[in-house]
């Protein structure tokens, strides 16, 4: 937003594989991800059924500033002139990411390092509820975070669960958006799920 008023901007991509060879991959949360597969496990009875809460952060790679320290290993080869940072015209500059970049064999772990300390610790979700390789499956029949925020919950079909929830968020799913809009994390609005059945189709595909 400038002066008020929305502006459409595009949204600059780095690929930065060249990094991998002068880095060694930092162990993070990633390793501890769950296969699709996984999911198959959830047993719901005929009585019952499954609903799906989910939210994706927009661009995630660009919401987590890098410390000032890694900015050398960031840097990008080409000089750029030093106006374009408000330095002295005609000074060449070697501009470097500040974010996370993407191709970085440890990109990955720092961000789900990062949206998990959004889920766990500022949303107050139980670590309890937190569906990861190795572990075996919440007891509670819900199970929280894949990716972003992902939340499975069995409900009864004769429940009031079933029948009065329906564009009510989750408690969790509430926390966790109020926690985003706080620190003002874009939110993915097209990929929000609120007690759905099924996950929506990505553009594109078949």
């Amino acid at each position: 937003m400038i002066n008020g008023e929305h502006v459409m901007c595009q949204r600059f991509i780095s690929i930065l594989c060249p990094l991998n060879a002068a880095t060694i991959p930092l162990k993070g949360a990633q390793d501890t991800l769950p296969f699709i597969g996984t999911m198959t496990s959830f047993q719901v009875e005929e009585e019952q059924i499954a609903h799906m809460e989910s939210e994706d952060l927009q661009s995630a790679f660009n919401l987590f500033a890098a410390p000032a320290q890694w900015l050398p290993y960031f840097a990008y080869s080409k000089k750029v002139d030093g106006a374009a940072f408000r330095l002295e015209a005609g000074t060449l500059v070697r501009p470097a990411l500040a974010v996370i970049p993407m191709g970085w064999h440890s990109a990955v772990g720092l961000v789900q390092e990062a949206v998990r300390t959004l889920v766990f610790e500022r949303s107050k979700v139980p670590r309890t509820l937190s569906v990861e390789k190795g572990k075996p499956l919440p007891a509670r029949h819900q199970g929280n975070r894949l990716y972003n925020f992902d939340e499975i919950h069995v409900v009864s079909r004769l429940s009031e669960n079933f029948t009065k929830e329906g564009e009510v968020m989750s408690e969790y799913h509430r926390q966790f958006v109020e926690v985003c809009d706080e620190d003002g994390l874009p939110r993915n609005a097209g990929k929000q799920l609120i007690h759905a059945y099924c996950g929506r189709t990505p553009r594109g595909a078949t």
